[in-house]
């Protein structure tokens, strides 16, 4: 996913509308993955990291088929308030 990475929005919201709305366009989707209230925010894609079986499965027993949509996508957007309140962000793919 191509994305302009260095910007200055004037509200954390506007940031994120921002940046959810790029994406769903492209057929993904933003999430936060770790935020503080008013110093920093990390965005990153739906679709990244790995699946984590959570059910260890009795030896010998079926397991349903199932398929997740993880896909061990890299992309991550950081962004922080600046001194005059506005928020920058920064991005690395």
């Amino acid at each position: 996913m191509e994305l302009p990475i260095e910007q200055v929005f004037e509200t954390r919201e506007q940031l994120l509308a921002s940046k959810q709305q790029y994406a769903l366009s492209h057929g993904y989707a933003i999430t936060t993955i770790r935020s503080t209230k008013d110093k920093n925010i990390t965005l990153g894609c739906d679709r990244g990291g790995v699946y984590h079986d959570r059910i260890k499965a009795p030896d010998g027993a079926k397991r349903r088929k199932t398929s997740t949509k993880r896909i061990g996508c890299p992309f991550r957007l950081y962004g922080k308030r600046l001194a005059s309140n506005q928020w920058h962000i920064e991005g690395i793919l």
